[in-house]
């Protein structure tokens, strides 16, 4: 058997069942018409309000009123500018859209399965029953897939991950997000020992200052987070999404086994 090829076709058919077309366009697993009705009720519905929204908020100057009261905030702050202002005026009006779709994800979930807490659940559910039926086509027994599969899997994620790009940034991006502003109050600081020119604009130089300061962690933690998308059409992720599906087919095994040995064992007892 070549081990790698089977998980090449088990990992890439395990993506694709979780990619957006078959996620939320096709949706084999709502296997009534009903429901794939109401599913498109749903996003039409989301679509609809997100077209409204704009439609009124454009007729009825809701975003000018949105731009000229950030300008208003923002000037009282001292750090306005024309990016910034730009920024949090289309921050403040995606909130409404947002909300709207935040809804619609979780009327889909609640359509899926009414016990399932978010889109993670979701995604599992589609990937496990990919998986247990990539298994029984290639009827892979459960030794195969403990000694031989996983401990695969394992070596090959750890050894991409220690060279990989993701596991750098990992790394240099917090030590950036500190240094950036930390520097910056240092030649602030430097710059007004130095000079007589800013010594009656301090509150105005620290709050720029801690603005920046915000903004760059807020962005490195975005940018810390988003990480994994560097990673979301390579092998790694494959390998890493499947791993986990491999773990839970085999403890769903374990405990089934183990029921039907604890029932042979009571029918036993009572012979």
């Amino acid at each position: 058997m070549n081990i790698k090829r089977e998980i090449d076709d088990i990992a890439f058919k395990v993506q694709k069942s979780r990619s957006f077309s078959n996620v939320f366009l096709k949706s084999p697993f709502l296997n009534s018409k009903k429901k794939q009705n109401k599913k498109w009720w749903i996003f039409g519905r989301g679509i609809i309000f997100s077209l409204l929204y704009l439609i009124i908020g454009t007729e009825l100057h809701v975003f000018r009123i949105i731009k000229d009261s950030v300008q208003f905030i923002l000037g009282k702050t001292d750090v306005h500018s024309p990016f910034n202002l730009y920024l949090a005026s289309i921050v403040i009006a995606l909130i409404p859209i947002i909300i709207i779709c935040v809804h619609a994800l979780k009327c889909f979930v609640k359509l899926v399965d009414s016990s399932y807490r978010g889109m993670g659940d979701v995604l599992y559910d589609i990937s496990y029953n990919t998986l247990e039926k990539c298994i029984k086509e290639k009827k892979l027994s459960l030794d195969e897939i403990e000694n031989q599969i996983v401990p695969y899997l394992e070596s090959v994620i750890s050894s991409k991950e220690s060279s990989s790009i993701q596991s750098f940034l990992k790394v240099i991006i917090p030590s950036a997000m500190v240094a950036i502003p930390v520097s910056l109050f240092s030649v602030t600081l430097s710059a007004i020992a130095n000079t007589s020119k800013y010594t009656n604009h301090y509150g105005g130089i620290f709050i720029n200052i801690g603005f920046i300061g915000f903004m760059s962690t807020f962005i490195g933690g975005a940018l810390y987070k988003a990480l994994p998308i560097i990673y979301f059409w390579s092998e790694t992720k494959r390998y890493k999404d499947t791993e986990p599906l491999f773990y839970g087919y085999l403890l769903a095994k374990s405990r089934g086994n183990r029921k039907k040995y604890k029932t042979s064992k009571r029918r036993t007892y009572r012979m």
